[in-house]
């Protein structure tokens, strides 16, 4: 096996890695904030051995990852597979699940990329009610989610998977393009010299062969309570689904 990774044109991992680890949720060691925005998904095939990525394909680009699992196994003999964690030979290639989430505070990008079932489950769990949504509501509309866990009971025992806890639904294609401000001119130049000449002349007014007669009122407005800072919001709040959209299960027209 050869490493193809540098002949990739876009890695499925963007930005900074996001694990869950017994069901703490951290990037680079440190915490994952409380709500992240999904921008994406998809799954993927990647090729491991010795610790390394040597390959790696997209579904996104047309391959049929079910399909390809199993033939691209085949090609490499078990005797180059290395040992899984239940002792069996593990093969190279094998199906990873993708979510892509941007914090809406810092637009900081992290992406999950997971093989376990753990992740299968948190990613289909995600995937489903992202599909039916845009459905219901547009292709625009996304989830703002938290990074959350449950317990989950397997044939080792009880253990803790990820889960992506929907805390709002977000209309990002209706979303205006902030405005570009335009270049200044030679009257604006102009025109922002006499608001500077009046600034100046305050400051002289405030010299201390003065008297000050509003050095108290500005003193209390230094002492005032700095604003509270706003929350961000991305896109349009989006209405959840009624309990007859989700179930599909609303009263035919014809009756």
């Amino acid at each position: 096996m050869t490493n193809q990774v540098s002949k990739l044109k876009k890695r499925l991992l963007q930005g900074t890695k996001a694990k869950c680890v017994d069901g703490r949720w951290s990037a680079d060691d440190l915490p994952l904030p409380d709500a992240l925005l999904v921008t994406g998904f998809t799954r993927g095939l990647q090729c491991w051995k010795d610790g390394k990525l040597l390959d790696e394909l997209d579904e996104r680009d047309g391959h049929l990852i079910e399909e390809l699992v199993g033939e691209l196994n085949d090609k490499i003999p078990q005797q180059e597979w290395e040992t899984g964690l239940d002792g069996k030979p593990r093969p190279p290639w094998a199906i990873v699940y993708v979510v892509y989430l941007v914090d809406p505070e810092t637009a900081e990008l992290y992406t999950f990329i997971n093989s376990t079932w753990g992740a299968q489950i948190a990613y289909e769990r995600l995937t489903d009610k992202l599909e039916r949504m845009t459905r219901l509501r547009g292709a625009g509309v996304t989830a703002l989610v938290k990074p959350d866990c449950r317990q989950w009971k397997t044939k080792f025992g009880t253990k803790i998977r990820p889960e992506f806890t929907i805390l709002e639904w977000r209309d990002l294609g209706s979303e205006p393009q902030p405005a570009q401000l335009p270049p200044p001119t030679d009257n604006d130049s102009a025109g922002a010299a006499a608001p500077m000449e009046k600034a100046k002349k305050e400051t002289d007014d405030e010299s201390p062969l003065r008297a000050p007669s509003n050095r108290p009122a500005a003193a209390a407005a230094a002492k005032a309570p700095a604003e509270k800072k706003k929350k961000t919001t991305v896109g349009k709040p989006v209405e959840p689904p009624t309990a007859a959209e989700e179930i599909d299960d609303g009263i035919p027209d014809f009756v």
